[in-house]
């Protein structure tokens, strides 16, 4: 539980560029407080190009693959976080398919979880429409329902913050560039029977294969994750 608290609190200053090693932008991997930073092209950097708070925001390449930052936990039943988004002006398909980009998720690997058949307990997944960018969010139900909703976000900084709580009923909120913890965008209660956070995952987790038909080297901008058990975190974007 120790390293839970200590991870998180640390990444959040990290990610906004307050750390000594982000205030020059190296490598994220460099910093050392995400547990894992996942290998492959393309990768995921510290960039001082359009920061969204701080020095330093996390530059996340929208081609196909993989590429992440992940920090372990251990069956915390509830967690409340946020990040920011910016999604960079990104000129991807506006209709049809396979064109949304996963960029955070929390998951849930115990075995409890496994019975709904995947450990995605929580995700955000990022397109382009013809009025605008969206972030869908989908949270899973102990029995294998998904809950999703979905909202306009800027062309340029966004913050989210998201409240889960295990049990049935559980708890599960969303606020989308609001920072009044008593008005929710998103407020429902369902079934989160032993549903867990046991990591958190940041960047790109998968695309659509059609993400780069109308460009290519793009990216999107993520920043300032933080988490906590309890309290309402109230981050906003300067």
């Amino acid at each position: 539980m120790n390293k839970f608290t200590k991870i998180l609190s640390v990444t959040s200053l990290v990610l906004a560029g307050t750390g000594s090693v982000f205030a020059q932008c190296a490598d994220i991997s460099a910093a050392g407080v995400w547990d894992l930073v996942k290998t492959g092209a393309n990768p995921v950097v510290a960039t001082n190009v359009n920061p969204l708070s701080g020095a330093c925001s996390m530059e996340t390449p929208i081609a196909t693959g993989k590429r992440y930052v992940q920090d372990d936990m251990s069956d915390e039943t509830s967690i409340r976080f946020t990040f920011q988004i910016d999604p960079n002006s990104m000129d991807t398909p506006t209709s049809g398919s396979q064109r949304k980009i996963k960029v955070l998720n929390m998951q849930c690997s115990t075995a409890a979880c496994s019975l709904v058949g995947a450990v995605d307990w929580w995700q955000a997944k990022l397109r382009k429409n013809n009025d605008g960018y969206k972030l869908g969010f989908f949270a899973l139900e102990n029995d294998g329902t998904k809950l999703s909703n979905t909202y306009t976000l800027n062309d340029g900084c966004n913050t989210i913050e998201v409240q889960l709580t295990a049990g049935n009923p559980g708890v599960y909120k969303v606020w989308v560039n609001n920072s009044t913890e008593g008005s929710p965008d998103v407020s429902l209660t369902p079934n989160f029977a032993n549903m867990f956070a046991d990591r958190v995952r940041m960047g790109r987790m998968g695309v659509g294969t059609r993400i780069n038909e109308n460009a290519t080297g793009e990216h999107l901008i993520l920043d300032t994750y933080e988490s906590r058990r309890q309290t309402f975190v109230g981050n906003g974007c300067p």
